[in-house]
Parts: structure tokens; C-alpha cells; sequence
């Protein structure tokens, strides 16, 4: 571990100076928070920024973090991750991590250490992508898994692990090749045979198919590879969940042009299609389709090919919830709505249905969660995602915002949406290839009881210094929603 430095941080939208020395490590930085942006104060959602950019590597757009992935462990614990100093071309500087041992109000952070390989040259990874968080409440460990990539053109899946959110483990290496979009759940059911395993699901490129490997020790160890081969070819964005009695079901995009195609020319038709394993996932059955035609809207100037992938969640008795954007329910096609799909066994699914979230505005990039509880009780949902007022406006005048709604009947009825930061404009944000403004390809949201946690990316006017764009994490309480 290196040393620690000390952060505080006051009611304004910087933070003061920092006390000590940052380094590319696991060490701990302490950050005392208050509330700040739109929405703060009494009666409102406690919004905290938990990420800063102390990299220096050259090729970098500093002081940016994009791409969140939240999710909460026992006694109050909420583990975050996210990409620091985002590249223009592919990934990150680091993979950051902030960690909250009470809820949400104080966040420590610091950055993992990325894996090295003696078959590439340099052996040091170019950059770091795509990372996601889970707790396995069986061996009470955290999980976060992320993407290394390296010059001879091959990536690292990796996992860090750790027992208290703060003091995380040397990388492990899980896969290798050409692999992308990565996504972990771990089996938190009671009754299931797999309690305590593991899942990372993630792309193969090059063989144009899905990946899966599990654990069954908290991340030491990692099993052979299972194979998802998909009907129409291309997938991506895999959304492995488990239910109560240990089937794993993974939701995907497929069908259509190569992800990496430039979203202007694209030319869909995408499917979401599912596959579950009944064996802890060893072997898959057959592939079932969620929707026929998925049919977004690309917005100007903002990265959203790759954001066209469903966020799924489960309820305790085993009910599945995917949310994804759409403009089908709009002619002409000029804006994305949301829509959720459920299903019982990840074979039939309903037909998806319009979210009540405002008639006008662009919305993208929805993180879903389903808040914990037992058989037979109300199904509380919560749902990030951002809002793009006006998808016809100019580079210089385009702004979105984050927002969060929140279901108390399994997605029946919806509250308002709460806006959990000031509109940004795209000019505050860091960029992605072709001129487009960049966020993430995914959003998150995690819940401790009936309260629920937002991680996002947020950005405020740039300064002489360069661009002020981090992650922010809101607690939303039932009592913060707009009645």
C-alpha cells in the first residue's frame, strides 16, 4: 500500500487541494463528502462526487471519468468502479474504485493495479475498459472485473478481489484474446445448488460469440470457458442474472453490423435474444428471443451504438426485468424512449412496454436495479439513465442530464423523474471517436433496503486547467421523489 492522502470536500462544485501523493495502486485515499449539484440539500437526494483523476500517462483526456458500475454488500457497504482519464480511441488511464462503508455519505478511493503479460511487448497494458462490480455474500468478498488491452492487439479479462471494498488483491487473470463488454453476478440465492459462484459473461470478438466462466471461491480460481453462440452473429453487451433457485440466464444484443461500426451508417436490424444454464453454467440450452427488431434512435453527437443493450435485474421470486432504449413507440424515429420487458423463466418474455417518463427529451443508457426482498411483497425497481432535452440541438448547445424513477409494484406505476444533476453539455464532457461526447456504454444502480444509489457521470464548465468531468453516486430515499 502507499501512503494516504486526505480529501474534503465542501457545498460547491470542486474539491479543495489534495493532501499527499496519488499513485496507479489499490491505496485507500480518505474523502470526507457533502451533498452538492442539483437536487442537494434538505429533502433531496445526497449526491457525492467520488472520483478525481490524479494519472499523468500521455494520450489521455484528464480529469474525466465515465462508465460507473455500482453495487451494495452487507452492513451498509457500496463498492463503485469506473473508468479514469478516458481515451478518445478505446478505454481509460485506470480503472478507479470508491468505497462507502456508511451508506453513502463518506467515500474512500484509490485505483487498481492493472495486470501485466510476458507474451506482449510492452508488458504493460495501453489503457483499461469495461468494469463492473459484484458482492458475493457467500464468501463476502467484492469482485470487480475490467479489460486490459496491450499492443500486440490481445486484451486481459481481469478480476481484483477484496474483503472490505478497500484493500483490493493483485489482478487474476480470468481470459484472454480478443474479449470485450464484460459483465459479473454472483448467487446470492438461499436456495440455490450454486450459492456463492460467480458468473463473468463477455464477447469474443474474433469468433464471433459469448463467453462464460464462473467461480466458485471468490474469484481465486476461474472455470473453462462455456460458449454462447449466437443465431445472427455479432453479440455483445451480455447481461448474465441469476434467479432464486441458481438458473443463469444471460440477455444479449445481437444481428446486425459489427458493434465497432460507426453508429451513422449503421444499419440495424438487432435482436435481444436470452439463454439460461441449469448447471451452474457449464452449458447453455437454447436460444430464445426477447424482441424480434430493437430499433433505437442514435442521437447526434453523443456515443449510443454501443449503448443499445438491455439492463436487467431479478426479484426474489425469481421474476426477470430488462430495460432498454427504443424509438419504436415514436414516428418518426427521432428519440428514445425506455421500455421493460419481464419474464418468469428467461424463455417468454412480455411485449415491451413504454416507461411513463416524460413525452419530449432523448433517454439513454438505463441502469435498472430491483431493490431486495422477500416472496410476496411489492417489487421495488429503481432506474438510472440520462436525458438528452433536445436530440436536434447544435454540438455547442447539446446537454443531458442524469435522471432516476423509481416503481413500488415491479413496474406497474412509476414516480416522477427526479433530476440528479444540472444539465451538461457535451462540450464539458470527455469525447469519443468521430466527435461524439462520452458518458459510458452503461449506468447502474444498486439499493441497501428501500434506498437506492446512483452512479453517473457528471461534468461542470471546463476551466483553463481542462475538463471537469467525474463520477457522482446520488442516494435517493423514498422521501426524495417528487410526489
Amino acid at each position: 500500500m502507499t501512503g494516504k492522502g486526505v480529501f474534503v470536500s465542501r457545498r460547491s462544485r470542486t474539491f479543495v487541494q489534495r493532501f499527499g501523493v496519488a499513485a496507479i495502486a489499490a491505496a485507500a485515499f480518505v474523502v470526507v463528502a457533502s451533498s452538492f449539484g442539483a437536487g442537494a440539500g434538505k429533502g433531496g437526494p445526497l449526491v457525492v462526487r467520488v472520483s478525481r483523476d490524479t494519472t499523468k500517462a500521455a494520450g489521455f483526456q484528464h480529469a474525466t471519468a465515465v462508465e460507473p458500475a455500482i453495487a451494495a454488500g452487507a452492513r451498509g457497504v457500496l463498492v463503485t468502479v469506473f473508468q479514469v482519464a478516458s481515451s478518445v480511441q478505446h478505454g481509460a488511464a485506470a480503472i478507479g474504485w470508491a468505497t462507502s462503508r456508511d451508506r453513502g455519505r463518506h467515500w474512500k478511493r484509490g485505483f487498481f493495479v492493472p495486470i501485466t503479460r510476458n507474451d506482449a511487448a510492452p508488458p504493460k497494458a495501453l489503457d483499461v475498459t469495461d468494469p463492473v462490480v459484484a458482492y458475493d455474500a457467500a464468501h463476502k468478498l467484492w469482485v470487480v472485473s475490467s479489460i486490459a488491452d496491450f499492443a500486440n492487439g490481445s486484451r486481459t479479462l481481469q478480476v481484483h478481489r477484496s474483503s472490505d471494498g478497500l484493500h483490493w488483491s493483485a489482478p487474476t487473470e480470468v481470459a484472454k484474446g480478443i474479449v470485450d463488454k464484460d459483465w459479473i453476478t454472483c448467487d446470492r440465492g438461499s436456495r440455490s445448488p450454486f450459492r456463492g459462484r460467480c458468473y463473468l459473461a463477455f464477447t469474443r470478438e474474433n469468433e464471433d460469440r459469448l463467453g462464460v466462466r464462473w467461480s466458485a471461491d471468490g474469484g481465486v480460481t476461474w472455470s473453462s470457458e462455456a460458449k454462447i453462440m449466437p443465431t445472427m452473429g455479432h453479440p455483445t453487451g451480455a447481461f448474465p442474472v441469476v434467479q432464486p433457485n441458481g438458473r443463469l440466464v444471460v440477455l444479449f444484443r445481437e444481428g446486425g453490423v459489427d458493434q465497432r461500426a460507426d453508429a451513422a451508417t449503421a444499419i440495424p436490424p438487432w435482436t435481444f435474444t436470452a439463454t439460461s444454464s441449469a448447471d451452474g453454467g457449464r452449458t447453455f440450452g437454447v436460444i430464445r428471443t426477447l424482441v424480434t427488431r430493437v430499433k433505437p434512435y442514435f442521437p447526434h453527437y453523443v456515443r449510443a451504438f454501443a449503448t443499445t443493450i438491455p439492463s436487467v435485474g431479478v426479484d426474489a421470486r425469481g421474476r426477470l426485468y430488462a430495460v432498454w432504449q427504443t424509438c419504436r413507440f415514436r414516428n418518426p424515429c427521432s428519440g428514445n424512449d425506455l421500455v421493460l420487458s419481464t419474464s418468469t423463466n428467461g424463455r417468454s418474455w412480455t411485449r415491451p412496454r413504454r416507461l411513463p417518463l416524460g413525452a419530449s427529451g432523448d433517454r439513454i443508457v438505463p441502469g435498472l436495479a430491483v431493490a431486495p426482498g422477500r416472496r410476496g411483497q411489492p417489487v421495488r425497481l429503481g432506474l438510472t439513465y440520462y436525458t438528452i432535452r433536445n436530440g436536434a440541438c447544435s454540438w455547442v448547445r447539446c446537454e443531458l442530464a442524469p435522471y432516476f424513477a423509481s416503481s413500488k409494484n415491479g413496474g406497474r406505476s412509476w414516480s416522477k423523474p427526479l433530476r440528479l444533476f444540472a444539465p451538461t453539455r457535451y462540450t464539458w464532457l470527455a469525447q469519443a471517436a468521430a466527435g461524439q461526447a462520452f458518458v459510458g456504454d452503461y449506468t447502474t444502480t444498486a439499493y441497501l433496503g428501500k434506498v437506492a444509489y446512483a452512479a453517473f457521470a457528471v461534468a461542470t464548465r471546463p476551466t483553463r486547467s481542462g475538463l471537469h468531468h467525474s463520477i457522482a453516486v446520488a442516494r435517493i430515499r423514498p422521501l426524495d421523489l417528487p410526489r
